[in-house]
């Protein structure tokens, strides 16, 4: 008996990933007992398949979070030069702490304002970019022309549910809302 419940214990733990010859003589000594002991244990290949997996899943996740990161510095870069090339036309300093922190407005006016107030000139217009940007299969793809965006549509390679951004948006939008594409955006 003993001989049939270690071979048994042996085969079970053999197909659980464990040691086989170990269980052999657990099922030995124990029979009946090392049989069941053999059947209620974890089985090792599953738990190792799915510890790889999240390894897997993890790596994944991991890259995909240094690819938002290196968009999100990218597009922080971009903006602070923005500001920087706007600061410059309007002659104001908005990266010293001084002229964000102070109550006085009269600090963020340009000092050729200050310097006349009676007669101030008009600000400059920023440039307007033609940048534009979308989303396509969960990541963001551009700066593109209006024009790629309007021949995207038009290959319907876009929808009108397509997420477009560009500088001049206070957020993404959906293509069939933004006047420029409304009439390609279905």
């Amino acid at each position: 008996m003993g001989l049939i419940c270690g071979g048994a214990c042996a085969l079970i733990a053999h197909g659980k990933g464990r040691s086989p010859i170990a269980w052999f003589f657990i099922g030995l000594v124990l029979q009946l007992i090392g049989v069941v002991m053999s059947l209620v244990s974890s089985n090792r290949r599953q738990i190792d398949y799915v510890r790889i997996q999240q390894d897997q899943e993890n790596r994944r996740l991991r890259e995909q979070l240094r690819q938002e990161r290196v968009k999100h510095e990218t597009l922080r870069e971009y903006t602070m030069r923005r500001l920087d090339a706007h600061d410059q036309v309007l002659g104001v300093d908005t990266r010293s702490l001084q002229a964000l922190t102070t109550d006085n407005p009269q600090n963020l006016l340009p000092t050729a304002e200050l310097a006349n107030p009676a007669s101030p000139t008009p600000a400059p217009e920023p440039p307007h970019s033609d940048a534009w940007y979308f989303e396509q299969n969960g990541e963001t793809r551009g700066p593109v022309p209006p024009e790629v965006i309007h021949a995207m549509l038009a290959e319907n390679q876009l929808s009108g549910t397509t997420l477009l951004w560009s500088d001049h948006l206070p957020d993404w939008r959906p293509a069939a809302l933004i006047p420029e594409f409304q009439h390609r955006a279905t």
